[in-house]
């Protein structure tokens, strides 16, 4: 391989399969990202908001917990791990040369993901989804069970004067308890007899 002043790049090899290997290291190495483009990238970091994700090598963007799914993702690492491979569209690129990446928009349209050839990854993406899907469930009844809990008994201790994250009430529970904490236990505490009261009949 040889790189002349003027940027030109000859690639010399025994075959033409390593020459074609060779051509694809360096036109990864240059080629930029492209707002509309489809990519198979990898995570890179999670953070509250969002994933970075590497769509080509040295080039990363951000997927937003808003541009996940079309179910609400109630936590990007339930959802993504340091390393998984994702299929991600580039929605746009802002002034400062950053990428922001979209995969609910691009899973809703099959034939670009198909003419990108990446049609073998769906199956994967679709079972992302439906994980996703299962998390938001299991978040809607999460939220519908602290709603009634709140409507009925919550409201004791916060006639009383006491602060969320302070629960000395008729729950019984020691001062040490957030409301939150206390809800979210008891919930998955009534999901648990549910399921064993069912495995009875």
């Amino acid at each position: 391989m040889n790189l002349e002043d003027n940027g030109l790049v000859t690639i010399l090899g025994p075959t033409e399969a390593q020459v074609e290997d060779a051509r694809a290291i360096v036109m990864s190495i240059t080629r930029e990202l492209a707002a509309g483009e489809v990519y198979l990238g990898t995570v890179t970091r999670l953070l509250s908001f969002g994933a970075f994700v590497e769509c080509i090598p040295g080039k990363e963007g951000l997927l937003h917990v808003s541009e996940i799914s079309t179910s609400r993702v109630p936590r990007v690492e339930d959802v993504f791990k340091v390393g998984d491979r994702v299929l991600v569209m580039v929605k746009d690129i802002d002034e400062q040369g950053r990428a922001n990446l979209t995969r609910r928009r691009v899973m809703a349209d099959e034939g670009k993901i198909r003419a990108a050839g990446l049609a073998h990854v769906l199956p994967d993406e679709r079972e992302r989804d439906n994980l996703i899907s299962s998390l938001s469930s299991r978040e809607r009844g999460y939220n519908s069970y602290v709603t009634r809990e709140r409507e009925t008994r919550a409201p004791a201790y916060l006639e009383r004067g006491y602060s969320r994250n302070t629960v000395r009430n008729d729950y019984g529970r020691g001062n040490n308890y957030g409301a939150n904490s206390y809800e979210r236990n008891n919930y998955e505490r009534e999901r648990r007899r549910d399921r064993d009261r069912r495995r009875d009949y």
